[in-house]
C-alpha cells in the first residue's frame, strides 16, 4: 500500500532529520546548517531506493542524470570564492556581479558537458510543447 509506505518513510526520514538537527543545535546556527546538510545527504540514497522499490527506476541511473547539473552548480558556486577580490561598496552591485559571474560559469560548464549541452538544446522544444498545451 503506497499510503502506508509514505507514512513509514515520513516517520523514518523526519525522525532522522530531527536527530541531525538536534545534534547540530548544540553547535549553534552553523551546526544546524551542517546537521541539515548531513541529514539530506545521508537520506538521498535510501529515499530514492525506497521510492523506486517495485518500479523500473534504479537509483544509480537517477543519480547519474544529476552529475552534470551538480558539477555545473558547484563551479558556479565556486565563483563566490572570488568575492573578497571583487567586493564592492554596494550590496546590489555585489549581487549583480557575483550572480552574473556564477551564471556565466554555470552556463559555460553546462555547455562543456555533453549531457548538459543535450539538456540545454532540448529546452526550446519543451517550452514550445508546453505553450501549445
Amino acid at each position: 500500500n503506497d499510503t502506508r509506505r509514505m507514512m513509514h518513510w515520513g516517520i523514518i526520514g523526519w525522525g532522522w532529520m530531527i536527530a541531525c538537527l538536534a545534534v547540530g543545535l548544540r553547535f549553534g546556527i552553523i551546526g544546524v546548517a551542517w546537521g541539515y546538510t548531513v541529514g539530506v545527504v545521508t537520506l538521498l540514497w535510501p529515499c530514492l531506493a525506497y521510492a523506486f522499490k517495485g518500479t523500473s527506476f534504479r537509483v544509480l541511473e537517477v543519480l547519474a542524470t544529476m552529475v552534470a547539473p551538480v558539477i555545473a552548480a558547484a563551479c558556479g558556486a565556486a565563483v563566490m570564492l572570488l568575492r573578497p577580490w571583487l567586493e564592492q561598496p554596494s550590496a546590489i552591485l555585489n549581487l549583480l556581479i557575483m550572480g552574473t559571474l556564477a551564471t556565466v560559469v554555470w552556463l559555460l560548464v553546462t555547455l562543456l558537458l555533453p549531457s548538459g549541452r543535450r539538456t540545454l538544446m532540448a529546452i526550446p522544444a519543451i517550452v514550445r510543447k508546453k505553450s501549445i498545451e
